[in-house]
């Protein structure tokens, strides 16, 4: 199996080997408070990353195969700077919870809800969402 970024065409891009058993060993422990900001800060610089990266394939993806296929990327990055998702995190992380996990949770707790509420945008994204938070998690995990 292929990992990487999916077009709605099924165009992966950078493209990696994948089976199905592996994850992401995401660590969980508590943060004291003091170590907030290096928390919030390490997002940021992931976020803008993958944002970046996001960006890039959304240009190339609009001139390779048009803004049809180019979409799936400006809805990624929606959900990736969502101001809602920002604030969950930043909630998450003032509890004491570290980055990744925070990340995960909020992201899988999105992902979850947006299922149950049918909201169209995204409900049908759902492989989309999970490689969003893989790619952040790997951003996170990297700094």
């Amino acid at each position: 199996m292929l990992a990487g970024i999916t077009t709605l065409n099924e165009n992966t891009y950078n493209q990696t080997t994948a089976y199905h058993e592996q994850h992401l060993l995401i660590p969980r422990y508590r943060i004291e408070q003091e170590k907030f900001e290096t928390e919030m800060i390490r997002f940021y610089r992931a976020r803008d990353s993958v944002q970046y990266q996001l960006e890039q394939l959304r240009d190339q993806t609009a001139v390779n195969n048009g803004l049809r296929q180019a979409q799936r990327f400006t809805l990624s990055i929606q959900l990736l700077t969502s101001h809602e998702i920002e604030i969950a995190i930043n909630d998450a992380v003032a509890n004491g919870q570290n980055i990744e996990a925070a990340a995960l949770d909020v992201l899988s707790t999105y992902s979850e809800l947006t299922i149950t509420l049918g909201v169209n945008k995204w409900s049908l994204q759902q492989k989309h969402i999970k490689e969003l938070c893989h790619t952040l998690l790997w951003h996170l995990m990297s700094t």
